[in-house]
């Protein structure tokens, strides 16, 4: 999952676009602040999945358009649930996930 922290900018700056959104209109959507929406747009800030997954969710997207994990269902389901999890219960589905991975 070397591809995890990239997100597709071109397409994200599009995609807002067509719904016809401003960097602030997004921004308010997803409470974050408008200049961390251009900063991501720019390359100058790589957003966690759970928050590309809400910015997928408010401009209509599909799980993983937005990310390279796209490619992969099982990866782009994992990021759509873990989008409706608070962060604490992001961090024990990680912690899960991790334990499973060395019990190999």
């Amino acid at each position: 999952m070397a591809d995890a922290g990239r997100i597709d900018r071109e397409r994200l700056r599009a995609e807002r676009r067509r719904v016809g959104m401003r960097q602030k209109d997004l921004a308010a959507k997803l409470d974050v602040a408008t200049n961390y929406i251009g900063g991501i747009e720019r390359g100058a800030y790589v957003p966690g999945l759970a928050l590309v997954a809400r910015m997928e969710k408010a401009l209509g997207l599909e799980a993983g358009d937005l990310t390279p994990a796209g490619d992969d269902p099982i990866i782009a389901r994992i990021v759509e649930v873990l989008a409706g999890y608070t962060e604490a219960e992001r961090a024990r589905a990680l912690a899960t996930i991790l334990e499973i991975g060395e019990g190999d």
